[in-house]
């Protein structure tokens, strides 16, 4: 009679040691020869664990003995893992080492969908418009891809971790209308709750990975999943930080995706359903910077920033959702741009001035924001703000005597000063006079303005056949300075882009070229034409940047009236004023300028007269150190 391959154990397992089994079964150590060929087992392969010192588990040696050396199994990690091992084995009554009580553990289930709840948290809250796309992949070919769900505490429902509420919700239309099996369950990973930030952001990134999402959607999720993180954290966060939070959980962002986001959900939510039509260029060129640029306008009136936006901005947004309520699709869409102008209105009535006159002071603080009220309300007669497509009558009666912030500077032979603290016009420079030991009429008593008024009508226009002022360095400085840009400017086409400006540091700025005197011409490499093209736009840069005028620290002295200042304080991003002009839209490089100081082509007259320019200029600071103060704090105020 043969005993069964595997027996069955009888009672408990066995406890003593494989010595005394083997001692009591009168064995060998060694298998008999014959024995070994029939390929027995050796007795010393049964030997115990409890062989190696200390009771730990040792190796094997090369003989099938316990090896002495420290080894495999001789830490505690090993030991751990070995025991962990045997508690599986069948017949030990070791106590598993798995926490079967247990059951919120990581891994794959199936689930049937009636299990699964969509995310409570949802970012996406309109409709996906890819969910007919969806019914006939899933009505095709059944869910073959796998959930990821979660659930906060044992014992919950599930709900979905990392997107697909919309497959989530077809499945369960699918199954409830046909009863067909292959939509009750679906396969799932369970991954342990960790916190509401990591489950939103997994919605997030899964959905803005699949695209489709509205601005709007994206837009409060972001800032919704900014506030989890900072409550988490148990601090506000600075942007830079925002920024990296939201990168380190696999969200693209930066610091102005922040800003337009923050800027949205705080400011626009008024707007109510319309704000699934909101585009990211709305916020971008539109709503953020013209109300804000609105509200700055509205604290020079004393108007407190919750009063704006609840009884000005919020009733111009619940106007716009209820027009876009009653709007079919296609006109549903948000303007922008209308929006804003009816802004402007409702603020110009809230306080009580012309939309016109709104308008003006906006352009004037865009460039000068430290302006105070009586400087926004200055009439718009005087040179300083003679911007005279904007004049209104009305604001004759608000003027207020402007606030010179700066002491006036030394004029040079016969130029008036004019009113304010604004450009001068070149209207009122003049000629040098040809009695110079005649006294200028007495003009004592009357206002300023009528001092200018008189001096323009006394003084004749300027002319381009010879010098403006006396040429001697040592007695006219700033004379002898403009007379040399004069020169300069004939040399390379541009004379009729000079505007003097004694209140300028240097005494001028250049103006915007004529679109028809300087009409951009066909031009070849090494032509006369392109020579002439790289004249002009050397030179005029070069006077642009020499001057500072395109510093905001320059504006409060630039004449109002000129091309130059209404470009730099339109609202608008429109064509670039040099484009279709025979000077290049942007400033050339460094190397392109010296290679043409260096040359000796057709050029180096201009550069000759160049670099006498920025002589006279160094030598007219060297002599009024208050013109280099006043560059110096043009220099200083920048964008």
């Amino acid at each position: 009679m043969t005993a069964p391959k595997n027996p069955a154990p009888i009672g408990l397992p066995l406890t003593v040691s494989m010595a005394e089994v083997v001692k009591n079964m009168g064995l060998k150590d060694k298998p008999e020869p014959a024995a070994a060929k029939r390929g027995m087992v050796s007795t010393a392969l049964l030997r115990p664990a409890e062989a190696a010192p200390f009771g730990r588990p040792g190796a094997l040696d090369g003989t099938g003995g316990p090896s002495t050396s420290s080894g495999p199994g001789n830490t505690k990690a090993e030991r751990e893992a070995a025991q962990r091992h045997a508690s599986y084995m069948v017949g030990d009554s070791t106590p598993s080492k798995v926490d079967l009580s247990r059951k919120d553990i990581a891994g794959p289930m199936l689930l049937e969908v009636t299990q699964i709840d969509p995310y409570d948290g949802n970012p996406r809250q309109f409709e996906n418009e890819a969910v007919e796309d969806i019914r006939t992949s899933l009505t095709a070919n059944g869910y073959t891809d796998a959930m990821v769900v979660t659930r906060r505490r044992e014992g919950d429902r599930f709900m979905l971790a990392a997107g697909s509420n919309t497959t989530l919700k077809v499945l369960k239309e699918l199954w409830e209308s046909t009863g067909d099996e292959k939509y009750r369950y679906v396969n799932c990973i369970f991954q342990p709750f960790e916190s509401e930030a990591r489950v939103l952001a997994q919605h997030l990134g899964e959905n803005l990975n699949r695209g489709g999402m509205k601005f709007w959607e994206i837009a409060t999720g972001m800032t919704e999943l900014l506030a989890l993180i900072a409550r988490e954290r148990g601090k506000p966060m600075s942007v830079r930080e925002q920024v990296a939070e939201l990168n380190k959980r696999g969200l693209r962002a930066g610091p102005s995706d922040v800003a337009y986001w923050s800027f949205a959900v705080t400011r626009l939510s008024a707007l109510g359903p319309a704000v699934r039509h909101l585009a990211v260029r709305y916020i971008k060129d539109h709503f953020q910077p013209r109300l804000n640029a609105l509200q700055r306008l509205a604290m020079k009136f004393k108007v407190d920033e919750s009063i704006y936006w609840s009884a000005v901005v919020d009733p111009c947004l619940q106007r716009a959702a209820d027009a876009s309520a009653n709007a079919s699709t296609e006109e549903a869409a948000v303007d922008a741009d209308a929006l804003c102008r009816e802004v402007e209105a409702r603020l110009a009535e809230h306080i009580g001035e012309p939309v016109a006159s709104v308008q003006r002071m906006l352009a004037m603080l865009k460039l000068s924001p430290e302006l105070t009220l009586a400087d926004l309300r200055l009439p718009m007669g005087s040179p300083f703000s003679g911007a005279g497509h904007l004049h209104d009558s009305g604001d004759a009666a608000d003027a207020h005597p402007a606030r010179s912030s700066q002491p006036p500077l030394p004029l040079p032979p016969g130029v008036v000063r004019a009113t304010g603290t604004g450009a001068l016009h070149s209207q009122s420079l003049a000629a040098p006079a040809t009695n110079p030991t005649a006294s200028p009429p007495s003009l004592a008593g009357a206002p300023e303005s009528a001092h200018a008024a008189a001096a323009a009508a006394a003084a004749p226009r300027p002319s381009t056949q010879g010098p403006l002022f006396s040429d001697s360095p040592s007695a006219d400085p700033l004379g002898t300075l403009l007379n040399a840009v004069q020169e300069l400017l004939a040399l390379a086409g541009l004379s009729d882009t000079l505007r003097p400006c004694d209140e300028m540091p240097l005494g001028f700025f250049v103006e915007l070229p004529d679109r028809q005197l300087h009409a951009r011409q066909a031009a070849g490499v090494g032509s006369a034409e392109h020579d002439a093209r790289a004249i002009k736009t050397h030179v005029w840069w070069t006077l642009v940047l020499m001057t500072g005028q395109y510093r905001e620290g320059s504006v409060p002295y630039m004449d109002r009236a000129s091309g130059f200042y209404r470009f730099a304080a339109s609202d608008t991003d429109g064509l670039s004023p040099l484009q279709g002009t025979d000077i290049e839209e942007t400033a050339p490089d460094i190397e392109d300028l010296l290679m043409l100081r260096m040359s000796s082509g057709a050029a180096r007259p201009a550069m000759r007269q160049l670099a006498r320019v920025e002589d006279l200029a160094a030598a007219l600071f060297a002599v009024a150190p208050e013109r280099w103060r006043r560059m110096l704090e043009v220099n200083r105020q920048r964008t």
